[in-house]
């Protein structure tokens, strides 16, 4: 049999394309308004679909708890409009990205930075 996946390993090398969605418990229907400071632009569920962190045109990301239904965390931080936010696998941690050129590592539970990156300390080389 030919090589790269093919034989016994089949049919959980094609497990994935099934149904993506199937291994996650995110939130079919949204049945409460989310209440917001500013205009969200950008937002991202977390894995198991319990919190849902919005990046804001003020600056701010917001995380709402959808166990409880409320705001769980505003990280304020970027001094421009929020332009990505993402989670790591394990939900203990958010990277938002922002116009203003800088890119944090939030620690969520602790609402604190634990990486900073900005443009201004960076040095770009290239051809």
């Amino acid at each position: 049999e030919p090589g790269c996946g093919w034989g016994s390993n089949r049919t959980h090398m094609n497990l994935a394309l099934l149904d993506p969605f199937s291994h996650n418990e995110l939130p079919e229907v949204i049945e409460a308004k989310l209440e917001v400071p500013s205009t969200v632009s950008v937002c991202a569920f977390n894995r198991r679909g319990s919190m849902l962190a919005g990046g804001c045109d003020n600056g701010h990301v917001i995380v709402w708890d959808f166990e409880t239904h409320g705001v769980a965390r505003t990280l304020e931080l970027h001094e421009a409009p929020v332009t990505s936010v993402s989670w790591t696998k394990s939900s203990r941690r958010l990277l938002s990205s922002g116009a203003d050129g800088r890119l944090a590592v939030w620690d969520v539970l602790g609402a604190c930075v634990v990486q900073l990156l900005a443009r201004e300390n960076l040095e770009f080389t290239g051809a």
